[in-house]
């Protein structure tokens, strides 16, 4: 745990690229005033000692659990009063970073000083042999390596050096994940295999950003694919939580949650960076990526503000010979992001933000293939649309998150507004083929989705024998979806005739309370129990009209209630080594579908639910020179919400069961300063268990979208060259295996209709670079080897059928960087 002076609570997400930590005054040289403190848990001691002189303490929960301090009179500074507080017990107190204080326990005094129980900033291995991580998957704060899970993070810092600015750069480094996508704006992740293809509506991973929920939890508003690519300058860490989260995180966390943690305000120095790069692609377009931060203190240890700003242009690589046009794939992404921390009493911390990006894309990154073999029908990275297929996305989230320290409990509510507006136009191509040569069809589909969220947590002090925490969550949702079909004369795209116009307005509620309690045995032995409830209600009113038959006014409701659970022990074999066992489960929420006119169908589907049981280890040996990951799960999965189509029209009903079962394993290894390698892997054997004729899939199918193997190889080397100058190199493998396309049926015979193989492919990228003096100019190489993968298939009638390419061809940046700061320096 970290006891933070108000100094050290500002430094943990300081500075604009990196973490920068203020340096306190040192704990033996504040001996003017004399300390005193009465009895108490050490915990609070400590905590207590902190605030009054602004050292920073550091000690480990397990450590001082269940002691109790010593009084202290008029001690001459703050280490000879923490070495009064501890003596008779099993700990000591030696120097930590920054002028602080580490108190551990004696058995620890041979390691390093940087192996403390707790370390105030998110590092990657690779930046700084013996660091951890701090992450706030259980939403406190805990060193990555003892979270009683399945959890990834990575450093803002990490996504910068390697130029990470889309979540495919790195999604498949993760073992256990991997994702689909039809282009900028429209990607869709997947954790463990829970996917039921590029068609699912409603997402399965839950999307946060801080503490807010982003993605919608309708299938009314493109929850499925609406995931931002924040920029890497502004982010802390991004962390996924793999495997089901419904205890703490709610709605949609079925195969676990994505999120992204952001850059506080520093109110202690003034900083601020800029970055720009350019890029261009081999047989492709160029393109840009240029971003700044400031960091402004406006009352020491008080309050301060930090603005940013970035804008990229990912070029093209896609041509359409058919008009003339090349590289119609490029995308332009920007936004910013202002972020107050205000700290208006000693136990009271108000962080609010808002944050604004925007995606604008004329075409997918769309092949036009032929099946089965999904050979090119056009020429290479070429296809043929008598139109482009623009999208605009916009996202906006604010947030206010308060935290009030009552002593041994604190309270937190964090209050969220989102907003997502999106425009889209695309052919429509089985219509295509039903109409004469000399029109078209165009489809508009705009959708609005506003959401408000309010959480309130009122939890236990990390330091007891018994933790617990109880909490309530409300939502409230409104979207609108709209699809508009014209008809349009060819090759003018002169307006002919409104075909179908059908307008989804929907409201959804969601009421819960959620609870859990850690129960500590021994230092070494703990277990966790959680649990949540929760409510739903929806309301949609489908409007419109179809070619044929009569207009639609369809009023619907509904509402569902869902109950999680959570059972998480944990033992720790060793201060290095830790073993654990997770059973927990998640849900989707049901709600309203489509209405098909004299068919029959279902109006309503029901909510889908998922339990995992799991088993892990991590560890780390040799001065943290090696550490380790592994887990084994087994889920199952109940009443899958799957897409049915009849004739143009999709609709949500809820199918049989799917198993997932797999293993997954990462290890990094530092054997010298300013050398790391990282090997990670999984493999996931994700399949359906029962038949489910009306999306075309049989007992035994394989998951869409999900490959049986992944691994990835990652190895970075830094050195100084003396004079100021220092030089790095870095590289990266990694392989996503064969997958299968989409469960369809058969349009005409409404059979089964044959599934393709989407074959593995490779990705290597390289990078070196120069930094001299704050400043920093890298150069990439990404997907050396210029490899094709497909990541989803949709098809067109009659063909040839559209494959959707990863940015797997050559692209190479040069980027520079310069950042600075006034003020209290970081070691």
């Amino acid at each position: 745990m970290i006891v933070k002076s108000s100094k050290w609570c500002r430094a943990l997400a300081g500075g604009v690229a990196v973490a920068v930590m203020t340096s306190a005054v040192p704990a033996a040289a504040q001996g003017r005033t004399p300390i005193t403190v009465a009895a108490q848990p050490l915990a609070a001691a400590l905590k207590e000692i902190a605030g009054k002189s602004g050292v920073d303490i550091l000690f480990s929960p397990d450590a001082v659990r269940g002691l109790q301090s010593r009084p202290v009179r008029s001690a001459g500074n703050v280490r000879q009063a923490v070495q009064a507080m501890i003596a008779g017990t099993p700990l000591e107190v030696v120097e930590g970073p920054n002028g602080g204080l580490v108190v551990r326990a004696r058995a620890l005094a041979r390691l390093p000083q940087k192996r403390t129980d707790a370390v105030p900033v998110a590092t990657d291995v690779a930046d700084d042999v013996g660091s951890d991580i701090i992450v706030t998957a259980t939403k406190r704060s805990e060193r990555l390596s003892e979270v009683a899970g399945p959890v990834a993070a990575i450093s803002g810092d990490l996504l910068q050096r390697t130029q990470s600015r889309r979540l495919e750069d790195y999604a498949t480094k993760i073992p256990g994940v991997n994702f689909i996508s039809s282009g900028e704006g429209t990607t869709q992740l997947i954790i463990r295999g829970i996917t039921s293809g590029a068609t699912q509506m409603s997402s399965t991973v839950a999307v946060y950003i801080d503490d807010t929920p982003y993605n919608s939890s309708t299938v009314f508003a493109g929850a499925a694919t609406g995931i931002p690519d924040l920029d890497p300058s502004d982010i802390e860490r991004v962390e996924v939580l793999k495997g089901p989260q419904g205890t703490l995180y709610g709605a949609d966390a079925l195969g676990g949650v994505l999120k992204f943690v952001t850059k506080t305000p520093d109110s202690t120095a003034l900083s601020g960076r800029i970055q720009a790069g350019g890029v261009f692609v081999d047989g492709g377009g160029s393109g840009y990526n240029a971003s700044a931060a400031l960091n402004v203190p406006l009352v020491k240890d008080r309050l301060a503000v930090r603005v940013s700003g970035f804008s990229r242009l990912d070029p093209g690589f896609i041509d359409d010979p058919l008009r003339h046009a090349t590289n119609i794939n490029d995308a332009k992404v920007y936004g910013g992001r202002v972020a107050l921390w205000w700290k208006p009493a000693d136990n009271l911390t108000i962080r609010a933000s808002a944050l604004l990006q925007n995606l604008d894309a004329d075409n997918p990154a769309a092949v036009d293939v032929l099946t089965p073999g999904l050979k090119p029908s056009a020429g290479d990275l070429n296809q043929h649309r008598y139109f482009d297929g623009p999208k605009r996305y916009r996202y906006r989230v604010y947030n206010g998150t308060a935290t009030l320290d009552l002593g041994q409990v604190s309270l937190v509510s964090s209050t969220s507004y989102a907003t997502f507006r999106e425009t889209r136009t695309e052919d429509a191509p089985t219509l295509d083929s039903q109409l004469p040569g000399f029109l078209g069809a165009r489809v508009s589909q705009p959708v609005s989705d506003n959401k408000f969220t309010q959480e309130l947590r009122l939890q236990s002090d990390d330091t007891a024998r018994l933790e617990w925490r109880i909490g309530g969550f409300y939502t409230h949702e409104t979207s609108k979806q709209t699809q508009a079909i014209d008809l349009v004369l060819l090759p003018s795209l002169q307006p002919f005739r409104n075909y179908a116009r059908i307008s989804v307005p929907d409201r959804f509620t969601e009421y819960a309370v959620f609870a859990d309690v850690t129960y500590h045995f021994t230092p070494r032995f703990d277990i966790t129990i959680g649990g949540r409830f929760s409510h739903n209600s929806q309301d949609s009113h489908e409007q419109g009209f179809l070619q044929g038959p009569s207009p639609i006014d369809a009023p619907l409701h509904t509402a569902d209630d869902s109950a999680t659970w959570l059972f998480n022990p944990r033992f720790k074999l060793s201060t290095s080594t830790m073993i654990y066992a997770r059973a927990s489960s998640a849900y989707r929420p049901g709600g309203p579908t489509t209405i098909v006119p004299g068919e029959g169908a279902a109006t309503s589907f029901g909510p889908d639910r998922l339990y995992d049981y799991e088993i892990g280890l991590k560890g780390s040996y040799f001065d943290r020179r090696l550490t380790i990951d592994i887990s084994a799960f087994h889920i199952d999965w109940h009443d899958i919400q799957l897409t049915e189509n009849y004739y143009s029209l999709v609709l949500i009903t809820n199918g049989g069961r799917a198993r997932s079962d797999g293993v997954e394993a990462s290890l990094t290894l530092a054997p010298v300063k300013g050398l790391s390698i990282t090997a990670a892997g999984s493999y996931t054997d994700a399949h359906l268990t029962e038949d489910t004729p009306g999306a075309g899939a049989a007992n035994g199918d394989r998951i869409p979208g999900t490959p049986r193997w992944n691994y990835s190889l990652e190895g970075s080397y830094d050195w100084s060259l003396g004079g100021g100058w220092s030089g790095t190199i870095g590289g990266s493998y990694r392989h996503v295996g064969d997958r299968l396309s989409d469960f369809t049926l058969n349009g005409i015979n409404h059979l089964p209709a044959p599934r393709f193989h989407l074959g593995s492919y490779d990705v290597v990228d390289l990078r070196a670079g120069l930094g001299f003096h704050g400043w920093s100019l890298t150069a990439y190489v990404k997907n050396v080897g210029d490899a094709r993968g497909i990541l989803a298939l949709a098809p067109r009638c009659p063909e040839p059928w559209s494959a959707f390419l990863a940015r797997s061809h050559q692209n190479c940046w040069c980027f520079f960087s310069r950042r600075g700061q006034s003020g209290p320096k970081s070691d």
